[in-house]
Order: C-alpha cells, then structure tokens, then sequence
C-alpha cells in the first residue's frame, strides 16, 4: 500500500499513471495466477487448488487381483508423497480416488468418472459392489484423516473410480502404467507397476493343413499351469470353436481370447464392441474340452450379432416378442421393440407353456446332446446366438424334433405331432426373419447365403413331420 501511495505522488503526469496502472494491473496477476509458495487458492465452486496435489487426496484406493483374490490397497495423500511410484504384486483391475477437491485423473489414458452416492451413502462400483465408508475407517484408524467424518461421502468433493467393463479385466496389459492427477495449475504422474499380461501366439493346423493363429492373453500368478499337457488341449478347443464360426460365416470375429485368474466367476462372456472373449480360469479348468468348443462357438456368435446389429432390427424385435408371448399393449413390449431389451425383471419370468417350446429347444442343453448352458428366452441376443448356433448342426434338427425337450424348471416335455408342426413352422419363419435383417445389411451376404441354404434343409422336414 505504502508503494502505491508512493507512486501516485511520483507519477504526476498522465504518462507515469498510465505506467503506474500496468505495474499495479501486473502485480495483480502476479498474485492471482503465481500466488507464493505454500499457498493454496480457491475457485468459483468452493473447492480448493492445492499447491501440492497430494494434499487434496484422501485415499487412492488401489484394487489389485493376487492369485485370483481382490485385494484393495489404500494409499493416502500424505504416502504418495513419500511413493514416487506405486509397485503392487498381482495385477491392478480398477481404482477408486477420494479427495476433497474437484481434480482430474486418468489410469492408463482412460478418464476416472464420477462416481454418485447411493441412498445407502455408499458409492456404487455396479459389477464390482459397492465402496462402503468402512474401508476408509480401518485404513485410516488412528492415522491421518481422523478427523473427517467418513460415514458422510458426501464429505469429499471428489469421488472417482474406473474399472474395466469386463470383471477383473486388468486396467492394463503392460507391467507399466500411469496415473495422472491434475488441476488447472498442475499435474502428478505416479508410475504404477503390476504384473504384465502374459501373451501367447498359438499356431494351429486343420486337417487340409491349413495353418491359422490365435492370440491368448493370460492374466494372473500362475502362469506356469500353462506346462500342464491339457493346457493345449483346451486352447485348441476353444481355437476350433472360433474358428468353426468363422469359417461359415466366411469373416474374422476373434482376435484375442483372455483367460482371467479371477475368482468368483464361473464364466465365459464377451463385451460389445470387443472383438475378444474372455475366459475365466475356473470354467477354463473344470469343463470338458468338448464343453469349451461348444462355449467358444456360443460366444463368437455374440460377436457376430452385434457386429451385425441384429438386436436393432425392428422385425426380430417384434417376432421376439411375439415368441415371448407379450400382449399387444403390454410395456415389455413397448419396451423390447423400442429399445431392444426387457424392462427390469421381465427376463426372470419362465414360461413352461408348449407357446414357448422354441426357446427351450434351441437352448444348447437341448440341442446339443450332453452340453450345457443356453438362455434364448432371456433376451433378444441370447435368441439370436443360440438360434444361429442350432443352424451350425442342421443334422441335429431331424432327431430333436422326435426327443424330449428339457424345460427350464428341468421338466421333460415330449414333443407331440402338433407340438412338432408348430415347432418347425416357427424354426422357418425365424430363419426367414434372420435372412431379411442380413439382406439389409450391406455386409450380411455371406450369412444370408448360409441361411438361404439352411432354409432349404429344413424344409423337407415339414413333410416328414406331417406325415405322422
């Protein structure tokens, strides 16, 4: 202040104001935009900018997968100082950050998200549960933070996480990542090292000695179950299901298979828009070779449906929806033909009425002697896959037709001459309703050849069956 008065009684003239303006205008700015070290500011919405970035995090909660077991590390704002890096055993499948102001943070290039509060004050992870305010207390128990209120989230400007789409899918395949925090001052990039994904090149042969390849990607602490002898065995497997799709549909829909060391999951699943399957080790270990073809085949069709966007077609929509049963009117059926998918709990309603034999029938379990799984009747993508997949095996449909059908509460049901009939005119109309959608897609002429030519074997089967 002293300075300022001083410089009004200097500068006099018109000249030397219009100085003294820029000096006072500079020093502003100076203080504003460079405040001095140790200082922290705050902006518009409330929050704080740190002058450390570390002072603002209240946990960075790491979740790792050691020996198929979640196990969830929390570093505090204060230990990453003290971590220049973060080295964790077993691999990193997604992270939580908390911190009292509003930052941005990016784990391997991808964003974190906003993260809401559930009615319940937890912070909903959907596949991965919930983050409950417990967590934060055992690892804060008589340490820093003691005294933030941790049954309030609502306490912490910043609630962020990011996990893969796929359960237990590792943020990244390389042994070497990076977490980046930032604010409109400054950025932090925390070096994050895990165990790499291990990647396998696998050369197969098919009986004219045509070589093809697989990429399996394996993530986990046991890499050495791969010496086991039936270890090719079952990637073989899985490699000839793939490939028995490709091969009709006449186009490359697997690039990848994963195997995920991941307990809890006794599954086989893919990810829309993914050109991948994922494979998890205990359904990887404990089913058949044949089990796992089949499985394999199941899960390629899911690639092709939604490459070929089948779910978007109006008339399968509708046609589903008339297999299911669903009045005219009803909201699952505006729902279904709308959007695509069923209203919450609708998929859960099992019928056990002849009206919804074709779901039952087509269902791997039945269609395929001694396999398991299927689930047509769930959703219009499931119908799909198993569909196309009965359409693989056209010499299993004659004899099927004359055998029980297992319901889905596990009753058998013999299958009249009239249950038969309407069986097959069924089976026609949706082979005719899958060679429409792939007719209006530019890329579909392959498929609906394939279909032209099952539609054609099965048709005599109307007089055999009418004959009875």
């Amino acid at each position: 202040m002293l300075l300022v008065l001083f410089g009004m009684s200097y500068f006099n003239t018109q000249h030397h104001k219009l100085i003294l303006c820029f000096l006072i205008l500079g020093i502003f700015i100076t203080v504003l935009f460079f405040p001095l070290k140790g200082a922290d500011a705050k902006v518009a919405d409330g929050s704080v900018i740190y002058q450390d970035l570390t002072d603002g995090i209240v946990a960075l909660c790491i979740y790792h997968v050691k020996n198929g077991q979640t196990i969830v590390r929390i570093f505090s704002g204060t230990e990453l100082k003290t971590h220049p890096s973060i080295h964790m055993e077993g691999y990193i499948s997604g992270v939580v950050l908390l911190s009292t102001s509003s930052i941005e943070a990016s784990v391997a290039g991808r964003p974190l998200r906003k993260v809401p509060i559930q009615t319940d004050g937890s912070l909903d992870l959907t596949k991965y549960g919930k983050f409950e305010s417990d967590v934060l207390k055992v690892a804060f128990r008589n340490a820093e933070h003691s005294d933030f209120d941790f049954d309030r989230m609502s306490h912490f400007a910043g609630k962020y996480a990011w996990f893969p789409t796929v359960p237990g899918d590792p943020v990244s395949t390389q042994n070497r990542f990076s977490i980046i925090l930032k604010d409109s001052r400054q950025s932090l990039e925390i070096p994050v090292f895990h165990t790499e994904t291990i990647q396998l090149t696998l050369v197969f042969s098919e009986p004219d000695n045509i070589q093809y390849k697989m990429d399996f990607r394996y993530s986990g602490n046991d890499p050495e179950q791969f010496e086991i002898r039936d270890f090719e065995t079952r990637v073989r497997a899985i490699a000839e299901g793939v490939r028995a799709v490709e091969s009709i549909l006449g186009q490359e829909l697997v690039t990848s298979v994963n195997l995920l060391e991941y307990d809890g999951i006794y599954n086989a699943l893919t990810c829309d828009g993914r050109n991948e399957i994922w494979f998890y080790t205990d359904i990887f270990w404990k089913e058949s070779p044949e089990e796992l073809r089949t499985i394999a085949e199941h899960e390629t069709l899911h690639i092709f449906v939604d490459q070929g966007r089948l779910t978007k077609n109006t008339d399968l929509r509708e046609l589903f929806a008339d297999l299911r049963g669903m009045d005219d009117l009803s909201m699952d059926r505006f729902a279904l033909i709308t959007t695509g998918v069923f209203p919450s709990g609708a998929r859960r309603t099992d019928s056990k009425t002849p009206d919804h034999i074709l779901f039952a029938f087509i269902n791997e379990m039945n269609f395929f002697k001694g396999k398991k799984g299927g689930h047509s009747r769930d959703s219009l993508e499931e119908f799909c896959v198993s569909f196309l997949h009965t359409l693989m095996y056209p010499d299993n449909l004659d004899h099927n037709l004359k055998s029980p059908v297992i319901l889905p509460g596990g009753d058998l049901h013999i299958l009249s001459t009239n249950n038969q009939m309407s069986l097959l005119a069924d089976y026609l109309m949706v082979i005719e309703k899958l060679m429409n959608a792939a007719g209006a897609n530019p890329a579909g002429k392959i498929m609906e050849a394939f279909l032209r030519d099952r539609l054609e074997k099965t048709r005599p089967l109307n007089n055999g069956v009418a004959s009875k």
